[in-house]
């Protein structure tokens, strides 16, 4: 029973140890960014409506909306959307494969049950291939490209978002800034210095060109399809542009996010006086988790320390009592 007793206390003392260096860098925190513009970017002419909008879900949206009683053909693959400074066409050769199944048969009803009496089950799949040209119906609109999880696309020389993988006590949970704000002029309230872990009411304030995040887009639209040999009227049809950037960033509560990222809208940081984000992540762990984690980690010590303890306690034993 001492050697039990023994085992207990070392295993309390080992997960405590543990918990008290972890709870020492654990957090959770919500991280709101603001987009020029509240995230929303829009340019026009006469035949079509190009717009680049920023979801609460953390996904940038390019969409076309044909303004005119013709359809409208996209060309994906001589259109760009841009990452910072990264780019790529709007259209990538790929495939996804659907299954479908379905079952038919008898049944027959035997008192209060169904029983089934025969049948048999189909199915079938397909493969199914992005298109190069999407086209647009008349007052339609479109959506021709994604940016997704666009808190896996900041600059890494500029925000470290944190990891969300395990071992908090590692000190890699908890996200920083990496450089200062790079506007010209910024509201007073800047706070937490270069390098230190996201803390509430941090604030950065950033200048088009140097910011965490700019994404652009650049359209190419005829009234004819590319694809199909369209006459030189039909392929008449224009080039837009649109773009927008992460101008701001606040630190605060990590209730006004989901676990999936989702920004919660009401949620004003009061860094930013109410001013409504465009979307938001978490960075950090809880101090739950952490503890959680340390348990886990010493479980596995204490399994081996008692192992050895009962050894060695038998051991000790005299040799008539070893038996009983």
């Amino acid at each position: 029973m001492k050697s039990w007793g023994c085992c207990l206390r070392m295993f309390l003392f080992f997960v405590g140890l543990m918990g008290l260096s972890s709870a020492v860098h654990a957090g959770r925190v919500g991280v709101y960014c603001y987009m020029d513009g509240d995230g929303l970017d829009v340019a026009s002419d006469s035949n079509v409506r190009l717009r680049l909008a920023v979801t609460p879900a953390g996904d940038a949206l390019l969409q076309v909306e044909n303004l005119t009683d013709r359809l409208v053909y996209v060309d994906r693959g001589l259109s760009f959307a841009y990452t910072n400074s990264l780019y790529r066409t709007l259209f990538v050769p790929s495939s996804q494969t659907e299954s479908h199944s379905y079952t038919h048969g008898v049944v027959e009803k035997a008192g209060k049950d169904w029983a089934w009496i025969d049948g048999e089950t189909h199915g079938r799949s397909q493969t199914v291939w992005d298109q190069r040209v999407a086209a647009v119906p008349p007052h339609a609109t479109a959506t021709v490209f994604v940016w997704e999880h666009l808190a896996r696309l900041l600059r890494p020389d500029m925000v470290d978002t944190g990891s969300t993988g395990s071992w908090t006590f590692r000190h890699k949970a908890l996200g920083h800034f990496l450089t200062p704000s790079t506007a010209t002029a910024y509201p007073a309230g800047e706070t937490g210095a270069l390098g230190s872990k996201f803390r509430k009411n941090q604030v950065r304030h950033y200048a088009s060109d140097a910011t965490p995040l700019a994404l652009r887009a650049d359209v190419v639209y005829s009234f004819g399809d590319p694809l199909m040999g369209a006459s030189a009227a039909d392929s008449v049809g224009g080039r837009l542009q649109v773009g927008t950037f992460l101008r701001a960033m606040a630190v605060d509560s990590y209730r006004g996010v989901s676990r999936d990222g989702v920004y919660r809208p009401g949620f004003f940081p009061k860094a930013m006086a109410g001013r409504l984000p465009s979307f938001a992540f978490r960075s950090g762990r809880s101090v739950g988790e952490v503890l959680t984690e340390a348990v886990a980690v010493a479980a596995p010590v204490v399994v081996i320390v008692a192992a050895q303890a009962a050894m060695h306690h038998e051991g000790d034993r005299p040799d008539w009592a070893k038996n009983w």
